[in-house]
């Protein structure tokens, strides 16, 4: 069992300094740019089987074959968040996704009403619903838009599904 010491302030500001007992196989994450001691990056390496034979005796294969004979995979933490499971699922990677995003619109030809709705806009806001279906000169053109950020403005932010975040090294404890 690793131990790490935590350094905390008390009410009165003084420090305190706690030591905290981690299992082999532990997960946590560390604002140094290097796992501290009796840990590994979780970075999706692959490790010997007896160099770190306490971590591959509580995780095993876990998270990936290695070569199949002297090595085993760790857990590849890095650019993903922990998501909480049961046992079943332990070992499980998740990829990005959103849910769709949809909109409708709708005319009335004889009363020129139009109803976009969700992501959907109209780009020309003036135009004769009628020249859609017959072939009478139009005021102007009418073109509908597509535009998630119309919808919820999480949409636009970033060129991926991103929380807010902070970077830190995700390690496991080896012994």
């Amino acid at each position: 069992m690793a131990t790490v010491e935590l350094i905390t302030k008390n009410a009165q500001g003084a420090l305190v300094r706690t030591v905290v007992g981690l299992p082999v196989g532990a997960v946590f994450w560390t604002a140094a740019k290097t796992p501290p001691p009796h840990s590994l990056a979780a970075d999706g390496a692959a490790v010997s089987r007896t160099t770190y034979a306490e971590l591959f005796a509580a995780i095993g294969t876990t998270w990936g074959e290695g070569d199949g004979s002297t090595t085993f995979a760790l857990p590849d933490a890095r650019w993903r968040a922990p998501w909480g499971s049961d046992s079943l699922h332990v070992g499980t990677y998740y990829s990005a996704g959103l849910p769709n995003i949809t909109g409708s619109a709708s005319w009335i030809v004889a009363g020129g009403y139009s109803s976009p709705s969700g992501a959907l806009l109209w780009r020309t806001p003036h135009f004769n619903h009628r020249a859609l279906l017959s072939t009478e000169t139009a005021d102007s053109n009418a073109d509908l838009e597509f535009d998630a950020s119309k919808s919820n403005s999480i949409y636009g932010g970033s060129n991926t599904v991103q929380p807010p975040a902070l970077c830190l090294l995700p390690c496991i404890v080896y012994e």
